[in-house]
C-alpha cells in the first residue's frame, strides 16, 4: 500500500475514535473557562483550545439550542473546516440526521457538498439503513458516489457492525469491496481488540458472499501478526482446514518478518510445522514470503542469519529469494547466493539468471569465475551464450524491420491489379 494511502486511513481511524467519543458521551453542562457558547467556540483562533470549545459546546447540542449554533455557523462560517462540520454534523444527527442533512442541502452551493458529505456521515453513524436508503434516491451519479463513500464511513464507524457488513459483502464493485473490507477490519480491530476482533470474525457465516470471510479473516490476521505474531499464528492454526484461511500462512510470515524484531525466529517456526492441515507446499510459500520481506526490510541481517542457517534443503526458498533480491544489484553475490540451492534443478535455473546479468555487468569477472566453477557444461554454455542487454538493443530494429517486409509485400501484392 503506498505510504500516503497509509498515512489518510491512520488519520480517518484518529478522527473517528474521537467521533465516537463524543457521540457515545453522556450530556453534561460545560465547565471550565469561557462561557461555553458556540459563538464563543467559533471565534477562538488557537487550534487546540478551539478544538476544546467546539467539542464542548457540541455535547448538550440538542432542539432547544439548535437556533443558536446554526446562528454561530452563519457568523464565523469563514474559518469553518471540514473536520469541524464533521463534529457538528455528528452531534446534530444524534436527535435530528434527517433535520441536519436537509438544512445542509439548503445551504450555499459552494459550502454545500462539505455539509452535505458530513451530514450523511453523521446520519449513517446513528442509523446506516436510513442513510443509505436517502443516498441511493441521489440522481447524480457523481454525487451519489461522492455521499456514498461517506455514508459508508459514518456507518462503519457505527455499533451496527452487523448491518455494515452486510451492505459490504454484497457491495458491487469487487476493488471498493476489497478496501472496505480492509477498513472494516481495522474498524473492528480498533474497537474490539484483538481478542473481540477474533471473535467477530469466527461468527461471520462461512457462506457470506463474495469471499467476505475470507477477506475479514485474512486482514484481521495480518494486524495481528503486525503486533503479536504469536497470537496470529495460533489463530491461524486453529482456522486452518477452513478455506476462508488460505494464504493465512504466507500473511503471517510477510508481517512477521516486516514488523519484528528478530525475524528468524518465525523460520524456526515455519520449519518446526508439523501439523495437519499444513503442507510442506504452504510451509515453503510461506518461507519464501517471510525471507523475500525480511530482504526488503534488512537484507544485511537476513542474508548474516541466512548464511548460518545454511546448507538446509527447507531454506532453498530462502536462498532463491536472496539470489533474486541481489539479481540487479549485486549479480556475483546473487550468483553465490544461487550456488548455495540443494536442490539442483532450482540451483542451476537461478545461476543462469544471476550469470546472465553479471555478465552483462562485468562479462570478465563473470568468465574469470566460470573458469574455475564446477558448473555443468550446458549451465555455462547457457550463461555465455544468452544475448547481452546492448546486442539485444542492436536486433530490435533489425527484427521490426524483418517483421515489416512481409507486410509490405503483401500490402504491394494486394495493390497489384
Amino acid at each position: 500500500m503506498k505510504p500516503g494511502i497509509v498515512a489518510l486511513w491512520i488519520i480517518t481511524v484518529v478522527l473517528a475514535v474521537g467521533l465516537t467519543r463524543l457521540a457515545s458521551r453522556p450530556s453534561a453542562s460545560p465547565s471550565g473557562g469561557g462561557d461555553g457558547s458556540f459563538l464563543e467556540a467559533f471565534s477562538e483562533q488557537e487550534p487546540v483550545e478551539r478544538a476544546y470549545l467546539i467539542s464542548r459546546s457540541l455535547r448538550d447540542l440538542d432542539a432547544d439550542n439548535l437556533p443558536e449554533l446554526i446562528e454561530a455557523i452563519q457568523v464565523r462560517r469563514i474559518g469553518i473546516v471540514w473536520e469541524e462540520v464533521r463534529l457538528i454534523m455528528v452531534a446534530w444527527a444524534r436527535f435530528d440526521p434527517r433535520g441536519a442533512w436537509e438544512w445542509a442541502n439548503a445551504q450555499a452551493p459552494s459550502w454545500r457538498p462539505t455539509l452535505t458529505d458530513q451530514a450523511i456521515y453523521g446520519w449513517a453513524y446513528q442509523d446506516g439503513p436510513a442513510a443509505r436508503i436517502v443516498v441511493e434516491g441521489i440522481e447524480d451519479p457523481e454525487r451519489r458516489v461522492r455521499l456514498r463513500a461517506n455514508m459508508i464511513d459514518g456507518w462503519m464507524r457505527s455499533s451496527d457492525k452487523a448491518g455494515v457488513s452486510d451492505y459490504i459483502a454484497n457491495f458491487d464493485d469487487a476493488r471498493r469491496r476489497g478496501r472496505l473490507i480492509f477498513m472494516l477490519a481495522g474498524e473492528v480491530m480498533m474497537q474490539m481488540g484483538r481478542e473481540g476482533a477474533m471473535r467477530w470474525v469466527e461468527a461471520i457465516p462461512d457462506d457470506a458472499p463474495n469471499h467476505f470471510k475470507e477477506g475479514m479473516f485474512i486482514h484481521t490476521l495480518k494486524m495481528i501478526a503486525s503486533e503479536d505474531p504469536q497470537l496470529a499464528a495460533d489463530w491461524y492454526l486453529e482456522h486452518r482446514t477452513s478455506s476462508y484461511s488460505e494464504g493465512g500462512l504466507e500473511a503471517i510470515a510477510r508481517r512477521w518478518a516486516q514488523h519484528q524484531k528478530d525475524p528468524s525466529e518465525l523460520f524456526t517456526w515455519l520449519l518446526g510445522l508439523d501439523v495437519d492441515g499444513i503442507s510442506e507446499q504452504d510451509v515453503d510459500g510461506a518461507i519464501s514470503a517471510g525471507f523475500r520481506a525480511w530482504m526488503q526490510t534488512n537484507n544485511e541481517a537476513a542474508q548474516a542469519w541466512l548464511t548460518t542457517a545454511l546448507p538446509n534443503p527447507r531454506l532453498d526458498r530462502a536462498a532463491v529469494e536472496a539470489a533474486r533480491y541481489l539479481l540487479s544489484l549485486s549479480p556475483d553475490l546473487s550468483v553465490q547466493w544461487a550456488m548455495r540451492i540443494q536442490d539442483e534443478a532450482t540451483r542451476n535455473r537461478i545461476v543462469v539468471q544471476a550469470g546472465r546479468r553479471w555478465r552483462e555487468k562485468d562479462p570478465d569477472a563473470l568468465q574469470a569465475w566460470l573458469d574455475q566453477s564446477d558448473l555443468p557444461e550446458d549451465v555455462r554454455e547457457q550463461i555465455r551464450s544468452a544475448p547481452t542487454k546492448q546486442m539485444r538493443l542492436n536486433l530490435a530494429p533489425k527484427a521490426r524491420k524483418a517483421k515489416k517486409a512481409p507486410e509490405a509485400a503483401e500490402a504491394a501484392g494486394a495493390a497489384t491489379p
